[in-house]
This record gives C-alpha cells, structure tokens and sequence, in this order.
C-alpha cells in the first residue's frame, strides 16, 4: 500500500488566517456577517489545543456548516485505545435532539500538532538540507510517517508542522522541506508519496475512501488528562 501524506503547516496557515478574522472583527462594526460568510467558504475548522472537546461546540460547527473537524487533545489512555484500534477517525453525532446530524472528526495522534523527528527545525537551528544529508532527513522522515500510519485506516495520513515558538521563517522551512520532499517522491523504493495540503484536501481525499468510518454519540472528550488535572 503506497502511503500518500498531506503535508499541514498549522502554524502558518491556520493560524495567521485565524488572527486576520479576529482583527477584522474588531475593527468593523459589519464584519460579523462576513467573518462567517468567510469561514463557511472553508468548511473545515481545527481545534488543536483546547484541553478536550465539547459536544456543543461540534454541534455549532455543523450548525453553521463545517463538514468537518480536526481535534488533538483527548484524554490520554482514550487516544492510545483510538491508536491500538484505528479509530482515531470516526463520525461524531455531537446533538442529542438531532442524532441523524454528524461530523467526519479526526483526532491527532499522540505527537499531536509536531510529528516530525528531531533535526527539522531548520529556522532554530538544524542542520540546512543538503545533498550529502538529505537522504538521512528523507530516511527519518518516512520512518516515522510508516509508524504514523499504522494508527489509521486509510493510505492518507495527515502530517501537521508546527510546534509552540518555532518555524517563524516560511521561506527557510519550505526551502529545506522542498529538498526532502522532492528527494522522497523521486524514489519509489520509500513507498511514500508526499505533498503540501490544505485541510480540505486531505479530507476530500479521505472522501474518496470507500470505508465504513466508526460512530460516536454525543459524548464530549471530557475530562482531558484525568491523571495530571
């Protein structure tokens, strides 16, 4: 099975867009209207670093027309059961009063919003990408998107690129990454194929699936990290 990753900056394209809606609506009394017209145009929305997921809040979203979501932080021994049994994607049924009423939901695993091995953070002080080390970088990196994959159910898997403080310079992340990319897409002997997606074409792409994706009722993810909070 050739494994197909969908190569997300959270960071860079979630949040800044994120930033510029909230600045919009503070600066004009009409925006209200627009900043939702805007975010219905996407249809997608990320909620990576809330401490759990609430019921409710996916039920607005399917009121105000998101197909679908992604979350990150669930209690801990939920998500390692969602690895060991795959189901880390599934369809949520958030509304008591409206059960037939669902959102496609995928949860990250447990390097949450920073997947990469250690040695790609090339804006705070990696080693640049060069042709004496790319194989190296490529070799890690397809190393821990295979383990990665083995949590999911389909040969699409979502890599998200951030973390807390870092990859504030596009153009030094994108001109290594473009090196590693490129040198893994040439050789077919990986068996990886990677690009730069949005949300909405990773999940168009899971849409392609012909899978039976499991169900969740109206449960929240709540407590989060019942051990330590």
């Amino acid at each position: 099975m050739k494994i197909v990753v969908s190569f997300l900056n959270f960071f860079s394209s979630l949040l800044l867009p994120s930033l510029f809606f909230f600045f919009f609506f503070l600066s004009s009394s009409s925006s209200l209207s627009l900043l939702l017209l805007l975010l219905l145009l996407f249809c997608f929305v990320s909620q990576i670093d809330p401490f759990g997921h609430s019921s409710v809040a996916h039920r607005h979203f399917l009121e105000m027309g998101f197909k679908a979501t992604v979350g990150c932080r669930v209690d801990y021994p939920l998500k390692d059961l969602f690895q060991r049994t795959r189901t880390l994607e599934f369809v949520w049924h958030p509304s008591q009063s409206a059960p037939d009423r669902a959102i496609y939901t995928h949860i990250l695993d447990q390097y949450g919003y920073s997947t990469y091995p250690l040695g790609f953070e090339f804006d705070g002080g990696s080693i640049p990408i060069t042709e004496q080390n790319v194989r190296h970088h490529a070799e890690k990196l397809v190393d821990a998107i295979k383990k990665r994959a083995q949590w999911f159910r389909t040969p699409n898997v979502m890599m998200p690129w951030g973390n807390d403080f870092q990859h504030y310079n596009a153009v030094v992340d994108f001109n290594n990454m473009d090196k590693v990319l490129d040198y893994i897409n040439a050789d077919p002997s990986f068996g990886v194929t990677m690009k730069y997606a949005t949300l909405s074409e990773f999940f168009e792409a899971q849409a392609q699936v012909n899978i039976t994706w499991p169900t969740r009722n109206s449960s929240d993810f709540f407590p989060y990290a019942r051990f330590f909070y």
